[in-house]
This record gives C-alpha cells, structure tokens and sequence, in this order.
C-alpha cells in the first residue's frame, strides 16, 4: 500500500487549492497502486540509482518499509541532504528531487553526493531523479509530480507499504526507528489524511471558477490560469479527496497526517521559535514540521534534544548504532535492519495512531459530509 501526503500544499491559500482541482491532495494513502502508471523511459534512464543491496525481512513482526519522496527548487540540496540524512533507515526507499527552477549542474552535484556516502552506496536505497519538469506548487502540476514520484518508487522497488512526501523545508520529530515502531502496528490499508476545511462552506463561490495549470504540459513551471467564466459546483462527488469519494477507500482515512505546521501559529510566536514554541510542536504528537529555513538553529535543537544527530552524521538506531560514516552493508555495526528500537517518542506515537484509528472506526464514515 503507499502512503501520500502532498507537501506541495504548504503555505498555499486553501482556495487556490481547491481552484486548482476541487482540491490539492494531502494524503498518506493507497492510490498509487490503483493506477496503471506510463512512465517515459527518459525519466528512469536520468535516474541515478543505486541497486539495492540488502535484503529486508518482511511480515507480521517486521516494520514497514517507508517510501519517501523529497522535493526541492533552486538552491536547496543541501537542506534535502540533511533531512535525507535526518529521517535515513536501511529499510527504506528514498527518491530526491529538484524542481525545473534547479540547474542540471546542481541536480548532478546532488546525485554524486549521495552516491560518495558509504552508507547509502552500501545499502542502495537512495535515488536521484536527475531530470526534473515543471511544477506549480499551487496547481494540479504538484499533484501529478507526487504520483510521478510514486510511480518511479513502484519501478526502482515496489515492497514497500507508505508512501510519504516530504519538501525540503520539512524535518522529522521522530527516529525512523520510533515512526517504524508506530507504524508496524498500524493496519496497512490505513490512510492518514487531512481533509477537513471549515473554510469550505464560505468560498464556495470561488470553487465554481475555472483554473487551469499550464504547468502540466510546459516545460518551464508558469503561473495559474483563471478563467473569466465560471461553472456549476459539481454534484457528483464531495469537495474532499480522491480517496473520500472512493467506497473502496472512504472508510480507511484518518483525518490527521501527523504534520505540524508553523504557519498555523501566530506569526509572532514563528518569529520567535522560542523553548515554548518548540515544547508546543512536541506535544501536538506530529512525527514532522514545517517550515524550516537553512540551518536553523531549532533544526540543531532536534538534532540534539530528539535524534541524537551529530552534525553531518545520520541518526543511530538499532540498526546502527557505532559511526554510520564507516559502515557497510556487512559491517556488524549495521546487521539489525530488520529490528527497531522506539523510544518515548516511539511509543506516544503508536498510542497516538492506535487512538486515532480507534476513533475514526466508531464513525459510519471517516469521510465526513460537508
């Protein structure tokens, strides 16, 4: 099953989102498994991959394996490595990507730099997508990008059970060993999902009007398209998600994606990102948050305080816990990747997800009507 959560939502005016397609898609889901996918060779020829290397033991007792796809523009590498590096478990499967606003030159520089780290070499389970497109983060153009991606993680190594997006400005609250820990306990046909809008019902007007994305078919990212005339609001489905109006999927969405979002304080209290600020995005139980420049100092409060990540390392886990510089795939210190060791965090967020899968189940649908 895959899982989605379309970060290319961040920051935009929910009813540029719904404009854009009814609405933008942010969902962890089981939709790119449904679609039979075309996707040109030339954009797994510009691939730069790296051939798995380990084997990973799979079923009931065994975590999941994670299926992350990371995005980025012009300039912003090197934030895509150190979250690479910040959520990285041998388990997984990684696909990084920079948008059409990057230079060939700084996509290559990317791609080499993952493939000079040992850990990732040994492994072989972090890719590069060395051909990019346009993307308008807010239009449809961002959605198919993320199906794209998934559609390239199914061909390079389809055995994995979620599917997560995630922007460079983005960071994890959680030990890939404390989110696999809370997932393996998690059914698989379960989607976690934000789809409820109170706004809705007040911009109903502007769903009517008609927007196009030339981005799709362009090969330089352009702006929305608003057209003069508008249309009915459609009666055949509900203004959610693609998985809301599924009967196959309705019943399986939970209503929370597990990310906190800074935009939703107030803009003062961002400013700051002060010991309150950060105690307050902890106990929201979010396993990531966004948005986060460069090298911002509360990234190093994470690192420290929350993964024990030493600058430019990677994250200890059980899987490694000696200097994962050194490491190879036949190396003792990395030998348990099939095991996982939660911490508190770990264990709050298998409650958390045990609450809220619990909760969404005592409803007779998880997709409320509007």
């Amino acid at each position: 099953m895959g899982t989605f959560k379309c970060s290319s939502c961040r920051g935009m005016d929910y009813r540029l989102g719904l404009l854009s397609f009814a609405v933008c898609l942010v969902f962890f889901g089981a939709v790119s498994r449904i679609f039979n996918f075309n996707i040109p060779r030339g954009s797994v020829s510009k691939l730069q991959h790296l051939t798995p290397k380990a084997a990973i033991s799979k079923g009931k007792g065994y975590p999941p394996v994670l299926a992350y796809w990371i995005s980025g523009s012009k300039g912003e590498s090197k934030k895509m490595e150190r979250l690479l590096k910040a959520i990285y478990h041998p388990r997984n499967q990684y696909l990084l990507q920079l948008d059409d606003s990057s230079s060939e030159s700084e996509r290559l520089e990317l791609a080499l730099s993952v493939q000079s780290h040992k850990v990732f070499e040994a492994f072989g389970n972090v890719n590069v997508v060395g051909k990019s497109y346009a993307i308008n983060k807010m239009g449809c153009s961002a959605l198919s990008s993320a199906l794209h991606a998934a559609a390239l993680l199914l061909k390079i190594n389809a055995d994995w059970d979620w599917f997560i997006t995630l922007s460079a400005s983005d960071y994890p609250l959680s030990t890939q060993d404390d989110i696999l820990h809370a997932l393996t306990f998690l059914p698989k046909d379960i989607n976690l999902i934000h789809y409820t809008n109170k706004t809705i019902r007040k911009e109903q007007r502007d769903i009517n009007q008609i927007v196009v994305d030339p981005s799709l078919h362009e090969e330089m990212t352009s702006p929305l398209f608003f057209a003069v005339e508008s249309r009915d609001a459609p009666d055949a489905f509900q203004i959610f998600t693609v998985l809301c109006n599924s009967p196959e999927f309705n019943n399986t969405t939970v209503d929370n994606r597990l990310l906190y979002t800074l935009w939703d304080t107030d803009p003062s209290e961002f400013q700051k990102l002060d010991l309150s600020h950060y105690d307050r995005m902890l106990e929201t139980g979010a396993a990531f948050a966004r948005p986060f420049d460069q090298d911002d100092l509360i990234l190093d409060k994470i690192d420290d305080l929350i993964l024990n990540r030493s600058p430019n390392g990677l994250v200890p886990g059980e899987w490694c816990s000696a200097d994962q510089n050194f490491c190879s795939a036949n190396n003792s210190c990395c030998s348990s990747i099939d095991t996982v060791n939660p911490g508190s965090y770990g264990i709050n967020l298998a409650t958390l997800l045990a609450q809220l899968v619990k909760s969404s189940t005592n409803t007779t649908s998880q997709c409320q009507k509007l």
